[in-house]
C-alpha cells in the first residue's frame, strides 16, 4: 500500500512540475509576445515622430519657398515700374560674352530678355530706325520684340538719346511719301503734308517755305516767283527745269511740323 502510495506522490509531482515548465514557457512566451509589441508600438511611435518631423521640414521649406517667390515677384512688380528693369539673377551677356551680376544688368520688359548695358547702348546707337529689335537670337530665330521707349530714354544719355530721335526723324522723313523738308540750307525742319495748305512756316529757322513750288519765296506770290523763273530762264538752263517741275502744282491741307535739332 505504501508503494501505490509512493507512485501515486511520484506522478502527482510530476504532473505538477509539467504544469509549472509549461506555466513558465506560456510566461515566457506572454513576456516575448509583450516585448515584441512594445518594440513594434516604440518602432511605430519613432516613425510617427520621424514622418511629422519630416512633414514639419516640409513645410518649412514649403514656405521659404514660397516667401522667395512671393518677395521676387513683389520685387519684379516694383521693378517693373521703373524705366529699367534690372537683372534678378546673375548671367553672360549673349553679345559679349561677359558675367553681368545680380542688379547690374538689364532685363527688357517686353521679352525678359538679359543684356549688359553697353551692347544695349551699342544696339540703340547703331539702328537707324525709331524702332529698335532686342538683339537676342537663338536656334529659333532672333527676337521680334521692340524695346519700350522709356527703356531707351532710360539707357541713353541726353546726347546720345537726341541723336537717337534725330535719326528716327529722319528715318520718317524718308520713309514718309507725305513729307516736305525746309528748303533752307542745313536746316533739320520739316513736316507732313495733306492736301489743302501750301505754305510750311518752319519751326527751326522760321522761313516761310512754299510747298507747291517747293522753295522760300518770301516777298512774292506763287505768280510773281513763276514770273521770275519764266524771266531768268532765258538766260539760265538750271532755271528753265526749275520752272517745268512748276508746272506740276502739289496742294496741301494740313501740316505736323518738325524740327531735328
Amino acid at each position: 500500500m505504501s508503494e501505490e502510495n509512493d507512485a501515486s506522490s511520484s506522478t502527482s509531482n510530476d504532473t505538477e512540475e509539467s504544469d509549472n515548465e509549461e506555466d513558465k514557457k506560456r510566461e515566457e512566451n506572454r513576456k516575448k509576445r509583450w516585448a515584441e509589441q512594445r518594440m513594434q508600438m516604440l518602432e511605430e511611435q519613432k516613425k510617427t515622430r520621424e514622418g511629422l518631423v519630416a512633414r514639419e521640414q516640409h513645410r518649412k521649406t514649403l514656405m521659404e519657398e514660397w516667401k522667395k517667390m512671393r518677395a521676387r515677384e513683389e520685387k519684379m512688380q516694383q521693378m517693373m515700374t521703373d524705366d529699367l528693369m534690372k537683372n534678378l539673377e546673375a548671367f553672360d551677356c549673349l553679345i559679349c560674352m561677359d558675367n553681368i551680376p545680380e542688379g547690374e544688368g538689364v532685363c527688357l520688359k517686353e521679352c525678359r530678355h538679359n543684356f549688359c548695358k553697353n551692347c544695349l547702348q551699342g544696339t540703340i546707337n547703331s539702328t537707324e530706325t525709331p524702332e529698335v529689335t532686342c538683339p537676342h537670337a537663338d536656334d529659333s530665330g532672333p527676337c521680334s520684340v521692340h524695346l519700350q521707349q522709356r527703356e531707351i530714354r532710360a539707357l541713353l544719355n541726353k546726347n546720345d538719346y537726341e541723336r537717337h530721335l534725330d535719326r528716327s526723324l529722319r528715318y520718317i522723313e524718308g520713309s514718309a511719301g507725305n513729307t516736305f523738308h525746309c528748303r533752307k540750307e542745313d536746316c533739320p525742319g520739316w513736316c507732313f503734308y495733306e492736301p489743302g495748305i501750301n505754305r510750311f512756316p518752319c519751326p527751326c529757322c522760321k522761313s516761310v517755305n512754299c510747298i507747291n513750288c517747293r522753295v522760300i519765296h518770301e516777298g512774292k506770290t506763287c505768280k510773281e516767283y513763276q514770273d521770275y523763273l519764266t524771266r531768268e530762264a532765258e538766260k539760265n538752263d538750271e532755271l528753265k527745269q526749275s520752272l517745268n517741275q512748276l508746272k506740276v502744282i502739289m496742294t496741301a491741307s494740313s501740316a505736323s511740323f518738325f524740327c531735328g535739332t
